[in-house]
């Protein structure tokens, strides 16, 4: 009877309104979007690689979008609603550590125009949603200490600081599964309960 009550996930592809009057097409990640994600690595800057993948890829690594399942290996991209053949702004996903844990590690990437415009929060609060429909309770980051900006983000939405190990520092964080449950006693998860109850009124669209 529980699993009645869980959140619904996302529509497969929605339109949101970024901050910025502009808006963003989020759907689904696939097979075929391996070369948009090639593009997509080649124009972020030296930082923006660092900080996301550290010194640990010198070229993307896109077999992942084989294994996606919708269930434990989830990924998702926003688009520009004016462009929708071009790049992603930016993606996210999430996979789970084992089989039938409550746990997920997720990485979010956003191009560096694109940072700052409120993508990647949207592409988080859909991590969130989808995990929680599929019974995922608890995400896990691994975030550099010298992205202090995200750091404070997810301290701001409640996430638990854990080791750092080669200036890597290991977060964890509640799935929130509906705009409800996101704490709102800070700007950043005031703004993130405002997506998330965004995302909950979208609709579908054709992608």
């Amino acid at each position: 009877m529980l699993g009645l009550f869980r959140p619904a996930a996302p529509p497969a592809a929605c339109e949101y309104g970024l901050a910025d009057g502009s808006r963003a097409l989020l759907r689904r990640l696939r097979p075929d979007d391996a070369e948009r994600l090639r593009t997509g690595y080649i124009l972020l800057s030296e930082e923006s690689r660092r900080l996301r993948f550290f010194d640990q890829a010198s070229e993307p690594q896109l077999d992942f979008l084989d294994r996606l399942d919708g269930k434990d290996h989830v990924g998702w991209g926003a688009l520009d609603a004016k462009a929708p053949d071009g790049v992603f702004m930016g993606i996210a996903r999430y996979v789970r550590t084992a089989p039938r844990l409550d746990c997920a590690e997720v990485a979010l990437t956003v191009l560096d125009p694109y940072q700052s415009r409120g993508v990647r929060i949207l592409l988080h609060a859909c991590l969130h949603r989808c995990a929680a429909s599929n019974r995922v309770r608890r995400f896990f980051y691994d975030v550099s200490e010298d992205n202090p900006r995200f750091l404070h983000h997810l301290r701001d939405l409640g996430a638990k600081r854990g080791p750092t190990e080669r200036h890597v520092v290991r977060l964890e964080l509640p799935v929130y599964g509906k705009s409800s449950r996101v704490p709102r006693d800070t700007p950043a998860g005031r703004r993130f309960h405002a997506v998330m109850c965004g995302l909950e009124r979208a609709r579908a669209v054709a992608a």
